[in-house]
């Protein structure tokens, strides 16, 4: 899940960072973006060229006034409430933050199967 606001390059970086994961098979983890509006949102090329590479999908408030970065994470969590399945594990990056490795979501997945917590925190660098 990836709130994002007026970063289009930090966006970018975020999705490419979640594509370049190996080991866990990047067509296996599917991707919420939640884009508050701005004057440099993604364009809808750019939105259906991602969906031809991953499971992403986006919700956009395309209007003003932009409503910040809770009311983005509001709208995340209430999709994922009725989107997500009960043995699915939600990793939340913001639209800027990129996994640190192409075996991030690998190593946070085996880290998750040992004890399979309802709740994990933390950061992985």
């Amino acid at each position: 899940a990836m709130p994002c606001w007026d970063d289009l390059p930090g966006l970018r970086r975020a999705l490419r960072s979640v594509m370049e994961q190996q080991e866990s098979g990047y067509r296996k983890i599917r991707v919420v973006v939640f884009e508050d509006f701005s004057h440099n949102m993604i364009s809808p090329e750019e939105i259906e060229a991602y969906r031809d590479r991953m499971n992403v999908t986006f919700l956009r408030n395309p209007e003003p006034p932009n409503q910040g970065s809770a009311f983005g994470k509001a709208k995340l969590f209430d999709y994922l409430r009725k989107n997500a399945l009960p043995h699915e594990y939600i990793l939340v990056l913001d639209g800027d933050d990129v996994l640190p490795d192409s075996w991030a979501v690998h190593d946070i997945r085996v880290s998750l199967q040992r004890r399979k917590p309802w709740f994990a925190w933390g950061r992985q660098n």
